[in-house]
């Protein structure tokens, strides 16, 4: 009987590697980031007044401000001060005459605090303004 010799087999490396667990790893850290992210957002619990006004276009250049009933102030989804709200502002629009800044503040925000923001955002040289409204027929459809 004859027999078959595997003697230079076990001396050889392993030249493979096996990717189908890391790329199992991956796609579920993937995942989960998905699910993840839209929660990471900073976002103010904002209840906006209520118009009948047509939406105005909306500007490529568009810096957002909301304000909510306690008084934070948020630029672009992060907390800024009154006083440095008009610094930054000031910077965005030399850097870009074109810019535009839409408002969002609470119905309920007392309107002095909303005209300081008004104000301070004039102050900084931006002339197109928008303030955000809900549709008040928005409920009815």
């Amino acid at each position: 009987m004859m027999s078959r010799s595997t003697e230079g087999d076990n001396d050889t490396p392993l030249a493979e590697i096996n990717v189908t667990p890391f790329v199992d790893v991956m796609l579920v850290l993937f995942v989960i980031f998905l699910v993840i992210a839209p929660l990471i957002t900073k976002t103010l619990p904002i209840d906006l007044p209520k118009a009948s006004a047509p939406a105005s276009e909306i500007k490529d250049h568009a810096v957002e401000i909301q304000l909510d009933l306690s008084g934070n102030i948020l630029l672009d989804g992060r907390p800024v001060t009154g006083e440095r709200l008009e610094q930054i502002v000031h910077e965005l629009a030399a850097h870009d005459p074109r810019i535009g800044v839409s408002l969002h503040a609470d119905r309920r925000v007392p309107f002095d605090r909303v005209a300081r923001v008004l104000s301070s955002v004039s102050r900084a040289g931006v002339s197109h303004l928008s303030i955000v409204t809900e549709d008040e027929h928005a409920e009815n459809r």
